[in-house]
């Protein structure tokens, strides 16, 4: 709610731009949350970036092994569907 009464545009914001605003730009809260990477490697995926999201869907998978010991099967696939994409690219 802060977030609403301090950004009149917060409708405006897209997913990873709302992730930063949230974490108040405190990069060392985003290099250690997976979620957080995950979304900003799927927000590079969808804004046609997918080299940038192989690594940052490889970042995410690295601190979620970290923290829990195990990478979740949908993450993994993500890697894959990204990797795909920047193979794509490269032809």
């Amino acid at each position: 709610m802060w977030l609403t009464l301090t950004d009149p545009n917060i409708w405006a914001l897209k997913p990873g731009t709302l992730m930063v605003h949230i974490l108040d730009g405190d990069e060392s809260q985003v290099i250690n949350c997976w979620k957080c990477l995950t979304i900003a490697a799927m927000t590079a995926l969808l804004h046609g970036y997918p080299k940038e999201a192989v690594e940052d869907f490889q970042k995410a998978a690295n601190v979620v092994r970290r923290d829990t010991g195990s990478v979740p099967a949908w993450l993994t696939s993500r890697i894959d569907i990204a990797a795909a994409e920047a193979a794509k690219q490269t032809r």
